[in-house]
């Protein structure tokens, strides 16, 4: 299990902390909470009372509260803090298929002889269930991993009851008929590094021609031309000899901005906080724009505000660009949140929030 402790302050809020299990999560909270509360009452902070003692003697006043997953604290410093202890174990559910890197990356340390397996989780509706055989339905799980049918040796298990009428599934597989199907630059690049790596790991010199030669030769049906791969990899070396590596402009953002963002959502009709499901908790800035405009644009259409994708698309870019004298009434959008408001005054607001290092 996975857990986040989310702190809100009006209508801030910040990731806190991550705890691999409640109880965990529930001392940051605590910790947290503690240190807010002796602000609240900083004459009992100074006497030999016990935080306990404090609360108990102040409980009628209904200005705080400890539970099992959340807390809240009013009046401090002009201030109302809430805390939520929210689970995300299954924020790591893909919300589509892996790229080929991604699979490489997700593969087997050993990739000789047995094949290259990969794993993730993936969500399968009931009624795809009910409607397929076992052939088809891990078809369809095959896909929703790599998007391809051509993953072998499958297996697959449950992880979660995702609602009522879907699931998660581990599904894990061969993906080396997949890769035979793919010989573009990005497929060559990362199944030669991939060898490169392994060989490191075997103590060889990764950049020994004739070692990387002699473990393309022995492996076993594996996604690509052996003699093509080495060939490619001796004339990249020709071509690069004596340059050094220069940095990517996404590289150079990376190494510039370091830090990690995840979204979260607030929704006064619900009273709920949430951290927006099948979105990565540890984004970059730009991949957190990209999934705040992807998931208000979904919202949009799902509280009818649109009727469909691309009038949501064209309502979002508009506000994205309006001033504020310009806005509509049903949406605002900023760089770093948005605000969809419906109904009878409700709204729900998405906003980036930066992840604890």
């Amino acid at each position: 299990m996975k857990y986040v402790v989310i702190e809100t302050a009006e209508r801030t809020s910040y990731v806190i902390g991550k705890a691999s299990d409640m109880h965990e999560a529930r001392e940051m909270m605590k910790e947290r909470f503690q240190k807010i509360f002796w602000e609240k009452f900083p004459n009992e902070a100074a006497s030999e009372q016990s935080l306990e003692e404090v609360y108990r003697a102040n409980l009628d006043e209904s200005e705080f509260e400890f539970d099992e997953e959340t807390a809240f604290i009013n009046g401090v410093h002009g201030y109302d803090y809430d805390w939520k202890i929210l689970d995300t174990s299954c924020e790591d559910v893909l919300e589509k298929p892996l790229s080929i890197m991604e699979m490489l990356d997700r593969c087997d340390a050993d990739l000789y002889v047995e094949g290259l397996y990969v794993e993730g989780d993936v969500v399968i509706d009931l009624s795809e269930l009910i409607d397929h055989d076992l052939e088809g339905i891990l078809d369809i799980m095959a896909e929703r991993l790599t998007g391809s049918p051509l993953l072998m040796d499958v297996n697959y298990s449950l992880v979660d009851i995702l609602d009522k009428n879907s699931a998660i599934m581990r599904v894990r597989g061969d993906i080396t008929n997949i890769l035979e199907t793919d010989m573009d630059e990005a497929t060559f690049h990362a199944v030669a590094d991939k060898l490169r790596t392994c060989l490191a790991d075997d103590e060889n010199d990764a950049d020994d021609l004739k070692a990387l030669d002699d473990a393309l030769d022995t492996m076993s049906e594996i996604a690509l031309s052996e003699r093509y791969v080495v060939a490619r990899i001796r004339h990249e070396e020709k071509q690069k000899a004596g340059t050094e590596h220069v940095p990517s402009y996404s590289e150079d953002v990376e190494q510039v901005n370091p830090k990690r963002y995840a979204l979260l959502a607030w929704n006064d009709e619900y009273l709920d906080l949430y951290m927006v499901p099948f979105v990565p908790q540890n984004m970059t800035l730009e991949e957190a724009k990209e999934a705040l405009a992807k998931r208000t644009k979904e919202r949009l259409v799902e509280l009818d505000i649109v009727k469909n994708d691309e009038d949501a698309a064209a309502l979002f870019a508009k506000q994205a660009e309006a001033e504020y004298d310009d806005e509509c009434d049903e949406l605002h959008v900023g760089e770093y949140e948005a605000t969809i408001r419906y109904g009878g005054g409700f709204e729900e607001r998405i906003k980036i929030v930066e992840q604890p290092q």
